[in-house]
């Protein structure tokens, strides 16, 4: 079995805004070692598949940047002209793999972003999905759910398939509290990781399938040696839909399968997610760089460069950088795109 990882290295960065930014995305960040989100993401996949097996793709703006960071040759670097969300990314990565390395080759699309611990567990998920893929399956790594969370998409899980295995049988992106209490104690949802793993020709004959506004467009370079440029994919993007490979695939196809995780997982997509895995002192806070604290519980403060004083707040996130403060409730820290909305 051939197996190859494609880290997706995109996003406009501002979940974790002001210490995150378009300019320095988080998986460019050292938030849980010295080293980066998307270099702990490549050492982490590269001993299962091998450390010539690992892709990256990302923006034109960034190619240079993440291929530095993540210490790999710049051709196996697959570059898009612009960000146009998950799908577009995983179809142009798709064709590259079968392409270069064939149709039956096992594809494992992973974050950059992702904080999982420990590998070996991860590896063993993988392993038994692989399996799964060659039969035709798409499949997503499920995260048992511990809390009623709004900010996770989740996936309502039927038959079981083989012992490690259970079929999908809906989507439903971010729930409301009420609805997220329900699912919790319904007991055959999980949260969805936005691990996926497929062979690519059952992937794209999906995408033709459900978005054939990218893949047929793609599809006349299959089989070529591989000669796409950011140039020639450059009028093809400006037409592409912005939208993720859940929305226009995983929730359409019948094939979806799903492994339960048995990791530590977090998917780094808020400051209270961050707050959630990081150490705390005895009161629950989570403190770096430049921040006192006194008083104060169940909150993160995070100063790069700038002093910060907090006296007598709960639950409350303070982060200060010379790109900007954000002060907000802990409940809130999800909505901080809306910043950058109006």
């Amino acid at each position: 079995m051939e197996r190859v990882a494609v880290i997706m290295a995109g996003g406009g960065g501002v979940r974790l805004w002001p210490l995150s930014n378009p300019q320095t995305p988080k998986h460019m960040l050292p938030l849980f070692s010295q080293k980066s989100l998307l270099k702990e993401t490549i050492e982490r996949i590269a001993p299962f598949v091998g450390s010539e097996k690992v892709l990256i793709v990302t923006t034109r703006d960034m190619a240079i940047e993440v291929a530095k960071e993540g210490d790999v040759p710049r051709e196996r670097v697959i570059v898009e002209p612009r960000g146009r969300n998950t799908a577009p990314a995983v179809a142009l990565s798709t064709l590259y793999v079968m392409n270069i390395l064939g149709e039956e080759t096992i594809i494992i699309v992973l974050p950059a972003d992702h904080h999982i611990e420990p590998p070996e567990a991860l590896w063993s998920c993988l392993d038994k999905a692989s399996k799964l893929a060659l039969d035709g399956w798409l499949v997503t790594l499920g995260i048992p759910p511990t809390r009623p969370e709004t900010g996770y998409g989740y996936m309502e899980t039927g038959e079981m398939l083989i012992p490690s295995a259970l079929r999908v049988r809906r989507f439903t992106e971010k729930p409301s509290l009420e609805k997220a209490q329900k699912f919790l104690e319904e007991g055959n949802y999980y949260w969805n990781s936005g691990i996926f793993i497929w062979k690519a020709q059952t992937l794209w004959e999906e995408l033709v399938r459900h978005l054939p506004e990218v893949a047929l467009p793609l599809d006349k370079f299959r089989n070529t040696a591989w000669k796409v440029t950011v140039a020639n994919l450059e009028a093809l993007y400006s037409r592409f839909p912005n939208i993720s490979i859940d929305h226009a695939v995983m929730e359409k196809s019948q094939r979806v399968a799903m492994v339960p995780a048995n990791f530590q997982w977090c998917d780094v997509g808020s400051w209270a997610s961050l707050w959630e895995i990081l150490e705390k002192d005895h009161l629950g806070n989570v403190s770096r760089g430049l921040a006192q604290i006194l008083e104060t519980q169940d909150s993160l403060i995070w100063s790069q460069d700038i002093p910060v004083k907090v006296l007598g707040l709960n639950n409350l996130v303070v982060v200060a950088t010379p790109q900007g403060v954000l002060v907000c409730p802990m409940e809130k820290s999800q909505e901080i795109k809306k910043l950058f909305e109006s």
